[in-house]
C-alpha cells in the first residue's frame, strides 16, 4: 500500500491498529489543526489493512513531551554535570551523552507504548 499523502512516518512511537490489531514500534500519522473548535488533530493509518484511527486522549503526545522534557532533560544533565566535577575524561562524557541520546527514542517509545490509546476515525 502507498503512504496516504500527508502522512510521515514516525519511528520509536507506538501504534496499535483498532481494527485489524496490526501493532508496531513505528506509525503513519498525520497532525493538523481544526479550527471549529480550535485543537490539533491527530490522525493516524494502519499500514497493514489501511484504516484510519486517532487518539483516544488527544492531550497524550503533550504529556509525552512534558514528561520526556521533565524526566530526560534533568536526568541528563544531573549525570553530566556530576561526570564533569567528578573530572572524568572528555571521551567518557562523550559515552555518557551517547547512552543518553541512544535512551531517549527508547523512554519515548515506552511512554507512547503505555500511554496511548486508539480509536476507529470517524
Amino acid at each position: 500500500m502507498d503512504v496516504p499523502s500527508g502522512f510521515k512516518r514516525w519511528r520509536c512511537h507506538w501504534f496499535e491498529c483498532p481494527a485489524c490489531g496490526h501493532r508496531a514500534s513505528r506509525a503513519f500519522a498525520n497532525v493538523s489543526l481544526a479550527r471549529v473548535p480550535t485543537r490539533i488533530v491527530w490522525r493516524f493509518w494502519c499500514e497493514r489493512c489501511g484504516a484510519y484511527s486517532a487518539l483516544e486522549r488527544p492531550t497524550m503526545p503533550s504529556i509525552g513531551a512534558l514528561i520526556i522534557f521533565l524526566l530526560v532533560g534533568p536526568i541528563a544533565f544531573a549525570i553530566l554535570y556530576r561526570a564533569l566535577l567528578a573530572g572524568l575524561p572528555f571521551q567518557w562524557l562523550v559515552v555518557i551523552f551517547g547512552a543518553i541520546w541512544i535512551a531517549q527514542p527508547l523512554v519515548f517509545l515506552a511512554i507512547t507504548r503505555w500511554t496511548y490509546r486508539y480509536l476507529p476515525a470517524a
